[in-house]
């Protein structure tokens, strides 16, 4: 379900914000974009939904879209929600062909790959759109900086990582959020935390709940249960 945080730190963002250029065309003004999400937003989820709607509202001919997942079973889980999407839905089901290797619309050429993790992904492939799953678990930029070079052509191309907060502040992904919170192309929206606020404050828990997909009586429920540190990395987002 979409809440206004979804609407606004989301969906308008990505596919409602630009300009028209002197030719006429509807130009992004985000190219790059980091979502910062607590553990049950549903990180796959929101992949799979975001690159249907793209497929589905911005279609390119032939274009190639993917989603890169962290590994091998999460590749899997983001194809079976690709696929029950179109499963259950006759206007999606009447074009798109769910094949082995790839989702292929029947009538624009449109390709929809899923990966797991590695660099060979984004090599040889020019994605209109490809979305990083789970990015905290990346070892470095191979990856991203792959994909943001193979889009240098494509007009309007976007590339949308969306991870939990990492382990640490040392690793790319932090790396990676520094960076784009300084490109004037790219888009970032952390739900999670500030660094001032408490992690015993329920005030603070309430940035969590106002983001969807989890209540105070689950978030007490994992306070109580683990680590205060897993519980401030995994659904404080921070």
């Amino acid at each position: 379900t979409r809440t206004a945080t979804h609407v606004d730190h989301i969906w308008k963002p990505l596919f409602g914000t630009g300009r028209v250029d002197e030719r006429g065309r509807w130009t992004r003004q985000y190219r790059r974009v980091l979502l910062g999400v607590h553990r049950a937003f549903g990180k796959s989820q929101l992949a799979a939904v975001l690159l249907m709607t793209v497929v589905t509202m911005e279609p390119v001919r032939n274009g190639v879209y993917g989603i890169i997942a962290d590994g091998k079973t999460n590749t899997t889980q983001v194809k079976n929600y690709i696929k029950a999407m179109i499963e259950t839905n006759p206007t999606l089901k009447a074009v798109w062909k769910v094949n082995k290797d790839e989702i292929i619309n029947r009538e624009t050429g449109q390709e929809i790959h899923v990966y797991p993790y590695k660099e060979s992904a984004v090599q040889s492939r020019h994605y209109v759109v490809l979305i990083c799953d789970e990015v905290h678990m990346w070892r470095d930029d191979a990856v991203w900086n792959g994909a943001v070079s193979g889009a240098a052509k494509i007009r309007n191309a976007l590339l949308i990582g969306i991870t939990t907060a990492g382990s640490s502040r040392d690793g790319f992904l932090f790396k990676l959020y520094r960076k784009l919170k300084a490109d004037t192309r790219a888009y970032v929206c952390w739900l999670g935390i500030s660094d001032s606020d408490k992690v015993t404050d329920r005030r603070s828990w309430k940035k969590i709940t106002a983001a969807g997909r989890v209540t105070m009586e689950e978030l007490e429920e994992q306070y109580e249960g683990g680590s205060l540190a897993s519980f401030e990395r995994y659904y404080l987002n921070r």
